[in-house]
């Protein structure tokens, strides 16, 4: 729930709208994250994290 003065507010300058909009896509972004490595964690070829096809990506 927005708080008048909290910190997404202070620190992105934005509309008590406009941070409640990015929290939702940023959370978004993190259920989309966690269900894609829990898929390639599931992957029988994984044993380690750089197997994983995610962890490429970073480099």
């Amino acid at each position: 729930m927005w708080k008048k003065g909290s910190y997404a507010r202070i620190c992105m300058n934005v509309t008590p709208l406009q941070a409640s909009l990015q929290t939702g896509c940023f959370d978004e972004v993190l259920k989309s994250t966690r269900a894609q490595l829990e898929e390639e964690l599931l992957m029988d070829d994984v044993l380690r994290i750089e197997d994983m096809p995610s962890f490429h990506l970073l480099h």
